[in-house]
């Protein structure tokens, strides 16, 4: 895999994490924080992949890459509007290069 330059990277998203809380009954509630905007790309699985991740029991629907960080996991997600991608695996560090990460995701459908 190559990684992606600066200029590839052309779609701002919004990071958030993930907060672990409870409503005012004590039940079980996350709330998000943003962390801030990253350049990205964005692109749909192609039909082998999305084939291939359901033979696998995972659901996954697009592919984010973005420069490396270190504060992304499975408690992130993406905003792009009203779009809500929501990060699925462990991102993957190119190349063990510190440049790029790509981040396995699925969109969800927002009520």
């Amino acid at each position: 895999m190559k990684w992606k330059t600066s200029s590839q990277l052309s779609r701002p998203l919004t990071l958030q994490q993930r907060t672990p809380g409870t409503n005012a009954e004590g039940a079980p509630q996350d709330t998000w924080a943003t962390v801030g905007t990253v350049w990205a790309s964005v692109a749909p699985l192609s039909a082998r992949e999305l084939l291939m991740a359901a033979q696998a029991g995972i659901q996954l629907t697009h592919l984010v890459t973005i420069p490396y960080r270190t504060d992304v996991d499975h408690n992130s997600r993406f905003l792009e509007g009203s779009r809500v991608l929501d990060v699925v695996s462990a991102p993957l560090d190119l190349e063990e290069r510190h440049i790029n990460l790509q981040i396995m995701c699925r969109e969800l459908q927002v009520l």
